[in-house]
């Protein structure tokens, strides 16, 4: 069971040198309010009863900002303050210890998660092997992968048991012009699967990416 007291107390710190003062059952509060749960009653309920993955199992957090606010004016302190509690939160959950099991990457926002998820898919292409060996029978070498577009299975804080992210979007690949060309750019597809974990946590259990080549000889293609 996730242990958040240790972010609570950081945040109340961190909240309390800038003049904004908390008790620690309302810094607990608002702590379960930016993993997504409307009372930190109901985030040690589902802890507590849920046969799925806890959140301290999670390989990734998304905070939401949304249920944070709506629990600061439950709780009758100031909406003004929304963006610096959110701030300090964020930062409290960043340098948390012995919270997560694994050492969750924190994302402040569902845009954070997107933004890692194309980073990723472009880290990952430069060494899968799949993607290696597609490239080896080209002139070219992997290079640059560029999002477009997401599709999402459900929404990520809706979603119970399991959440899927399909990534795409183009390749190009550096030239080798002393190769036969082959294709040196063209669409791809990554695929992530997650299990859940709490309301915002996921637990990666399978990627793939698969690509095709466009094999042209126009203005971008080899003579």
């Amino acid at each position: 069971m996730i242990n958040i007291s240790p972010v609570a107390f950081a945040a109340r710190k961190g909240l309390r040198a800038l003049g904004i003062i908390l008790s620690h059952g309302h810094a607990l509060e608002l702590t379960a309010a930016v993993l997504s749960y409307r009372t930190f009653a109901a985030l040690q309920a589902e802890e507590r009863n849920s046969v799925s993955p806890s959140l301290g199992d999670a390989g990734h957090i998304v905070l939401q900002q949304d249920v944070l606010t709506v629990r600061l004016r439950d709780l009758g302190l100031a909406s003004e303050t929304q963006a610096v509690v959110f701030d300090v939160l964020s930062r409290a959950f960043e340098g948390a210890e012995g919270v997560w099991q694994s050492g969750a990457q924190i994302h402040r926002s569902f845009e954070d998660l997107k933004d890692h998820l194309a980073q990723d898919t472009q880290t990952r292409a430069w060494t899968d092997d799949g993607v290696i060996s597609a490239y080896a029978e080209t002139n070219a070498y992997v290079d640059e992968f560029y999002t477009d577009s997401y599709e999402f299975d459900g929404s990520l804080f809706d979603v119970a048991d399991c959440w899927c992210a399909v990534l795409a979007g183009t390749h190009t690949g550096e030239q080798d012009p002393d190769r036969v060309y082959y294709g040196h750019r063209g669409d791809f597809e990554a695929t992530y699967s997650f299990d859940k974990a709490g309301r915002c946590g996921l637990i990666e259990t399978d990627f793939s990416i698969r690509l095709s080549f466009e094999q042209d000889y126009g203005e971008d293609g080899a003579s």
